[in-house]
């Protein structure tokens, strides 16, 4: 079984709209010794994600092309299948997420979808079930910088053609609110 709880505490503290998405770097361009010597004997530029970049000097930073990020889609898919089981489809659940204190949810197929916004958001794990049936996330936005509560629970077909077609808005808040109250 799937430590989905060794797998939210791995990732804290980490923007989960950001993690996959690898930046190239000009190795000819960086003067940070560590840096140099983990990558010598590569090309002229590496793909690095934000986190790892940030972990060496400002010359690699500096380096950097900003402009030319790739989503690492099978990173993607390992980091979300470690934090939430595989399931027909998931219920994302925010309170609070906009700037006018407005709650809201969406029902979607996919995992990846979870964690795709229209707008720029950072999202950070914080807990999962043991089962890893729900995952309580704080997301970040413009409208809301200190964070609100993002709930991603993991859907049966028959749980999700219920939220889908049959409840209303306080039926979907009181179901995701429920599974948030389970994770420790």
């Amino acid at each position: 079984m799937k430590n989905f709880k060794k797998a939210c505490r791995q990732w804290a503290d980490t923007n989960l709209t950001e993690a996959f998405t690898l930046y190239p770097v000009d190795i000819d361009k960086v003067t940070d010794e560590k840096f140099l010597k983990e990558y010598s004997g590569a090309d002229c530029t590496v793909l690095l994600d934000e986190k790892a970049i940030n972990s060496y000097n400002q010359s690699v930073y500096e380096a950097t092309d900003w402009s030319d990020g790739e989503i690492d889609e099978d990173f993607r898919d390992e980091v979300l299948s470690s934090l939430l089981r595989p399931s027909y489809g998931y219920l994302v659940f925010t309170r609070g997420c906009r700037w006018d204190g407005a709650s809201g949810y969406k029902l979607v197929k996919n995992v990846e979808e979870a964690f795709s916004r229209s707008y720029e958001a950072s999202i950070s794990p914080v807990s999962v079930s043991t089962g890893g049936k729900t995952l309580v996330c704080c997301e970040s936005s413009h409208d809301v910088p200190t964070g609100s509560e993002t709930i991603v629970v993991a859907l049966t077909e028959k749980e999700y053609d219920r939220l889908d077609y049959y409840a209303d808005f306080e039926e979907v808040a009181r179901f995701a609110k429920n599974h948030a109250e389970k994770v420790a």
